[in-house]
């Protein structure tokens, strides 16, 4: 859901480095993630 929310609001979204961090996991995990949703 904090992938979810940091694409979807008003600000520019994060790296997915930053959110990687920030949630624990992997980069490329976080970067899946995203190309799940714009797919």
């Amino acid at each position: 859901m904090v992938v979810l929310r940091d694409m979807l609001g008003t600000s520019a979204p994060q790296s997915v480095r930053k959110l990687a961090l920030l949630l624990g996991v992997d980069k490329y995990t976080v970067w899946r993630w995203r190309m799940l949703v714009f797919s």
